[in-house]
């Protein structure tokens, strides 16, 4: 800086120019090395990380994804159909029940329902994880300031990154199969869970917490009788979110291994097999809007359409 200041670029290019590139040169093989040491550590099956990670893979595989994907495969599909139609149809109404029923009619048509099926296992996975930890912090930042504020920088930073800075680093941590997609797709969920969640229970009315107050209700009781049930509709909004956040990034997961849908989409681009992604793509937008639909309450299709 103080050789530029003093004008030795232009007095001396091409010795400045080189002094440049060799200094770079050094920081960049400096930093290279230094990743490349760390990833060494973490892929050594004797460390303390990969003795933790690789068995949460193992038992999501075992007890999560694979048995849920046998399920939605084996189970005829006009079972599922009805399944899915019927669930739509109690939590978010008949115009959606019949999309729900539309979309998976054309999953099947265009022959893609086993993909779509494996796509849909790892989905929901994802999205009960994420939604079991984004309701359990997003209550407790509700009732805590502290917390709340101190989430806030994190889940700021966790929404920033794009969807797939999130899979890189597990495709080192977990077995490279549905997993690292699986992971990923709940980080990168979670953040919205949480704050749809806070803020639900926190907007719940004053006047029903101030009544069970005064029968003598306890703060624990109040939290899960009042402003649980009283915060359904924004939960149900969360979950809807997530949902649709995790397929997001499951599909991406194609890229690492993960099979299903991302994967045909990802053959499609490497083998030029414009169809083939083009098709694929299809039944992830039918399924997308198909899941969207089962989990759109109708209050929080109310509270979308007021806003």
């Amino acid at each position: 800086l103080v050789a530029r200041a003093l004008g030795a670029q232009d007095v001396y290019p091409d010795e400045f120019e080189t002094a440049t590139t060799i200094y770079t040169a050094t920081i960049q093989d400096t930093l290279l090395d230094w990743i490349q040491s760390v990833l060494d550590y973490v892929q050594d099956p004797d460390t303390f990380i990969f003795g933790i990670t690789e068995p949460i893979g193992d038992f999501l595989v075992k007890y999560g994804l694979e048995p849920l994907r046998n399920f939605l495969v084996e189970l005829p599909w006009w079972a599922t159909i009805l399944g899915l139609t019927a669930i739509a149809f109690l939590i978010s109404g008949r115009r959606p029940a019949i999309t729900v029923a539309a979309m998976l009619a054309a999953i099947g048509v265009m022959g893609m329902w086993d993909p779509a099926m494996d796509t849909a296992s790892q989905v929901l996975v994802a999205t009960a994880i994420a939604v079991v930890i984004g309701i359990a912090i997003g209550v407790w930042a509700a009732e805590n300031a502290r917390v709340e504020k101190l989430l806030r920088p994190v889940l700021d930073t966790l929404q920033t990154l794009p969807q797939l800075v999130y899979i890189i680093p597990f495709i080192y941590l977990m077995p490279v199969s549905r997993v690292p997609g699986v992971v990923a797709s709940v980080l990168y969920a979670v953040p919205v869970v949480i704050r749809l969640v806070t803020s639900g229970v926190r907007g719940v009315p004053p006047a029903p917490v101030e009544a069970a107050m005064a029968f003598g209700a306890t703060r624990n009781q109040v939290l899960a009788k009042v402003k649980i049930p009283l915060a359904r509709d924004a939960i149900m909004l969360g979950v809807n979110q997530g949902i649709i956040m995790v397929l997001a990034v499951v599909v991406i997961g194609g890229l690492v291994g993960s099979g299903a849908l991302g994967d045909l989409v990802a053959r499609g681009l490497q083998r030029n097999e414009f169809g083939e992604g083009v098709v694929a793509s299809l039944a992830i937008l039918a399924l997308g809007i198909a899941l969207d639909r089962v989990t759109q309450s109708r209050g929080g299709r109310r509270a979308g359409q007021q806003r």
